[in-house]
């Protein structure tokens, strides 16, 4: 309270402001704080700008990036040269032929394994390459200024320079954030597909460089065929040599070399051709080779089911036999499913360089009975040459189709088909020999025409009856009897009328009737024909 009276009564009473001196200047550390305060409003927004700055560069880089390494990267080989030996007539046939082994061993390859070097080497190659194209569109750009100067420059007096324009800049810029990428940062995958050129290969007694060839042809491997001979006689001895030139790590290296007469060379090849897979697909592979087999029936006959379907590693690989050359090195497992549902599993461990054949066995067919009878029975049952039995016979169900012959004394021999598929109840009707088939085959004719005949003159019966019904109906319009119809009268017609329709409905069931035995004659008649026919 003390305070207040004297706040408001005292004249020489001033409000404290302490950022202000007595002399009404701003003080000295006001000003300190203002200056701290500015340096780092300053400097947040350089961190802006150059946070700014650094993410477009980063964006850029990124694009870069994706650029140097395409999604349909490649890897591509050919069999490019033969070098033939100075003062030699070769038969091109014959280096044909020895050029389609090779060809047709590589041909399939799917993919290449990339080492860490190649990989390394692809990327270091890869940026050289992007960079020696920015610095050479650098060189046109300033070219092309250089030019716009001369024919605008006398007239206005002065230059720009070259970073004010914007396509030169944005070059500049690519180029120093090319030269700033690393090369692990564009590396290409590990498997990488493989393609072979469809180039012809060149023949030649002095080949140049295969770097050259390799560039030329525009592959990444490059197969070159050389051939020497031994003596003077082109059929006496060859020496074969396979080299590889790799075009990204820039290096040579003989793949295989072989010596025989000149028709061994392509037997000698095809079983080489592993050291040219390994060569092109930078791994050394496998081959698989799966057979399914079956047990036939109740024989012991061997067969090859060609509706069963194999796969290797869940993948379906062929059906009753499959092969699979460029496989890696491990575990595989090989399942076999077949038409009938059986099935088979197999499990193994493929070696590098390895070939192997397998045989996959299905279980056998679980025997399924079918029966046989005849009329009369007794009947002697043959399989071939071989007997079965008397009718009625039981016998498992073939794994095949089979034919039975059905023989009795006094009937004529009878053949019956059986598959898997099939019944499994056969009933066949013997035929006595001393039939007389022409007057089998005549009276089930007529029989049938004399069924059809009294089929067709039954119609007539309902049809006439249901007229007379609808005659009657007119004396009994709207279901009430005429007004000069007397009662007797109209009783009298009421009872005939109910007999005709009672007798309409006998008549259609009467032709119902006949129309069954027509078509059961039809039947026999068609029957009886067929045997006569066959017989």
């Amino acid at each position: 309270m003390i305070l207040i009276s004297l706040s408001r009564h005292s004249s020489s009473f001033r409000p404290v402001r302490p950022w202000i001196n007595p002399e009404g200047a701003f003080s000295p550390g006001l000003l300190f704080v203002l200056a701290l305060l500015l340096l780092w409003l300053g400097g947040y927004g350089t961190e802006l700008r150059a946070s700014g700055r650094g993410e477009n560069d980063q964006v850029l880089r990124r694009e870069l990036a994706n650029r140097l390494l395409p999604e349909d990267l490649a890897w591509t080989f050919a069999v490019g040269a033969v070098e033939i030996p100075r003062g030699a007539e070769m038969d091109r046939t014959v280096l044909g032929s020895y050029l389609r082994v090779i060809q047709e061993a590589i041909g399939d390859a799917p993919e290449r394994h990339l080492s860490r070097e190649e990989r390394l080497r692809w990327a270091e190659d890869r940026l050289r390459k992007e960079e020696h194209r920015l610095v050479q569109s650098l060189e046109e750009r300033r070219h092309r200024l250089d030019r716009q100067r001369l024919e605008s420059g006398a007239q206005a007096g002065r230059f720009e320079p070259y970073e004010n324009d914007s396509r030169y800049a944005d070059l500049q810029k690519e180029l120093k954030t090319v030269r700033g990428i690393d090369p692990e940062e564009v590396l290409p995958p590990r498997r990488v597909p493989l393609q072979m050129s469809q180039v012809s290969p060149r023949y030649s007694q002095a080949l140049r460089s295969p770097g050259v060839l390799a560039e030329e042809m525009k592959t990444d491997i490059v197969f070159i065929v050389g051939l020497d001979i031994l003596g003077d006689d082109p059929e006496e001895t060859l020496i074969l040599t396979v080299r590889a030139f790799h075009k990204v790590e820039n290096r040579e290296r003989q793949v295989l070399r072989v010596v025989g007469r000149g028709r061994e060379i392509a037997g000698m090849l095809e079983r080489s051709s592993a050291e040219l897979v390994r060569e092109v697909t930078g791994v050394s592979l496998a081959s698989l080779e799966v057979r399914v087999q079956d047990s036939l029936g109740e024989t012991d006959q061997q067969g090859v089911p060609e509706d069963a379907r194999i796969k290797i590693n869940g993948s379906l690989a062929g059906a009753g036999i499959a092969r699979e050359r460029f496989l890696l090195p491990g575990p595989y497992s090989v399942s076999v499913l077949a038409a009938d549902g059986r099935r088979a599993e197999a499990a193994l461990v493929l070696e590098k360089g390895e070939f192997r054949s397998l045989v996959v066995e299905l279980p056998p067919v679980q025997p399924r009975i079918f029966r046989i009878e005849t009329d009369p029975p007794g009947a002697q049952v043959y399989e071939g040459a071989l007997w079965r039995g008397v009718t009625p016979l039981d016998i498992a169900l073939p794994g095949v189709k089979r034919e039975f012959l059905l023989r009795r004394n006094g009937y004529y021999d009878s053949r019956l088909q059986v598959s898997p598929e099939g019944d499994r109840l056969y009933r066949r009707e013997l035929t006595p020999i001393d039939r007389d088939w022409a007057g089998a085959v005549t009276d089930s004719r007529d029989s049938f025409y004399r069924s059809f005949g009294a089929f067709a003159l039954s119609l007539s019966v309902p049809i006439i009856l249901n007229g007379l019904y609808d005659d009657l109906g007119g004396l009994f319009p709207g279901g009430v009897a005429r007004s000069d119809l007397s009662r007797s009268e109209q009783q009298h017609y009421q009872d005939r009328s109910d007999a005709i329709l009672a007798g309409y409905y006998v008549s259609v069931g009467l032709s119902v009737t006949l129309f069954g035995n027509m078509l059961w004659r039809l039947s026999r008649y068609i029957r009886v024909s067929q045997e006569y026919h066959d017989r």
